[in-house]
């Protein structure tokens, strides 16, 4: 391992207020909160000096990993198949590895992208394939099996993409069928089917979200609508996204909202009670939610080219919203939508973490930690993790006291202080 670059922090030793231990556990795509970003406080209590724990090799795509107990849990791939893989969290052991399914054709490029999910003892896999697992987290072993594609018709070269949540003892995940690609929930424990979204629902390749809305617990579905085939010689139209919010009991829809343009396959978000945000390749669309009846009015608050969809979601922190778009990372005021500031980082992902932002540009192998405010973003500490070259993967965790990093050929630990 060459030598690692680390510069004093110039943040003091002063307590944090409220503080308790950084620890907890990630247990799925967009970890505890359902917004990407960690709920530990007290993480620099005692200052900022990181350092790297351990660097395991691990080849992978975008997706994130997952962390329970002292393992973390990822999806690795190569040129032919993927896997289900386990590593010691305390120095990146390979615990266990299992080989879920030849890759379909053509799908080398959507490969990877699932984020695994655990509870119970149990770890949780879509593979590229549209296979549905559930695993004993300690050995790999699989608990239960379904086939998406036999079991819900789906033509075979189809690939899935969306990473399954857990809520409630149940596994929720997109469906990919024929027209309409449906979701659906799954008992955690046998896997059999607890209940189908009715109606047309695609959403095979986007990821989706949990989210309390109006005291309901509620997974949102990023959904999409086809164009109608076009005329003889005309362009077809491309498709318009959109976001459905199924009530995890029984799948009920509580709300459904299409875009009038624009496309992407984050996962929409609940970024406040009232405000619901979906993110296309190219913007932000933000929404005011308001009951109406026994449902929600959705009505445009604001949009922005400003930042987009990306390694990780945007995120609010003290009325400001943070996101990346291009080379840079952008403040825009939460309320209004207007541009505070831009900082260059070079594409990447920006993590919140306990009142601190955590930037990782793409293919630095870089971890410049600071805080960000409505003036300007000011670094307090950087370190050297991954190596430079190969592209960052997935959005940083934050577990048991450790923000892990990876690109698609390793994975890091580093420690903040």
């Amino acid at each position: 391992m060459r030598k690692l670059v680390r510069l004093r922090a110039l943040l003091g030793a002063a307590a944090v207020a409220a503080s308790v231990p950084a620890s907890g556990e990630w247990p799925q795509h967009l970890g505890p909160t359902g917004l990407g970003i960690s709920p530990a406080k007290g993480v620099f209590a005692k200052g900022l000096a990181p350092k790297v724990a351990w660097r395991a090799s691990l080849q992978t795509g975008d997706g994130a990993v997952a962390v329970a107990g002292d393992r973390l849990f990822a999806i690795a791939v190569d040129d032919d198949a993927d896997y289900a893989v386990a590593l010691d969290l305390t120095g990146g052991k390979e615990l266990w590895r299992v080989k879920l399914d030849a890759l379909p054709p053509n799908s080398a490029n959507v490969a990877g992208l699932v984020t695994p999910a655990v509870s119970g003892g149990k770890v949780v896999t879509v593979s590229t394939h549209c296979q549905l697992r559930a695993h004993d987290a300690a050995t790999g072993a699989v608990s239960w099996h379904r086939d998406l594609k036999a079991d819900f018709g789906v033509p075979a070269p189809r690939a899935c993409t969306g990473s399954p949540l857990i809520d409630g003892g149940l596994v929720l995940a997109t469906l990919p069928g024929k027209d309409d690609a449906g979701f659906g929930a799954f008992d955690l424990a046998t896997g059999k089917t607890a209940w189908v979204a009715a109606g047309k629902l695609r959403s095979h390749f986007g990821q989706s979200s949990l989210a309390t809305l109006g005291g309901e617990r509620v997974v949102l579905v990023n959904h999409a609508v086809l164009p109608p085939p076009p005329a003889e010689g005309q362009r077809p139209a491309r498709p318009r996204g959109g976001v459905t919010a199924l009530r995890v009991k029984d799948g009920a829809v509580v709300l459904s909202h299409t875009l009038e343009e624009g496309f992407g396959w984050a996962a929409p978000l609940l970024l406040t009670a009232d405000r619901l945000a979906y993110f296309t390749f190219n913007e932000l669309q933000l929404f005011q939610l308001s009951r109406e009846g026994a449902g929600w009015k959705v009505a445009p608050a604001w949009s922005t080219t400003a930042v987009a969809e990306g390694h990780n979601p945007p995120f609010v922190q003290d009325g400001v919203l943070y996101g990346v778009r291009d080379d840079d990372l952008t403040a825009l005021d939460f309320a209004t939508g207007q541009v505070l500031w831009k900082h260059k980082m070079y594409f990447g992902a920006a993590f919140a973490l306990d009142g601190h932002l955590a930037l990782v540009p793409r293919t630095a192998g870089l971890l410049q930690l600071g805080k960000a405010t409505r003036t300007g973003f000011e670094e307090k500490g950087r370190l050297e993790v991954l190596a430079r070259g190969p592209a960052l993967g997935g959005t940083p965790v934050f577990a048991n006291g450790l923000l892990l990093l990876k690109n698609d050929e390793e994975v890091a630990a580093v420690r903040l202080n």
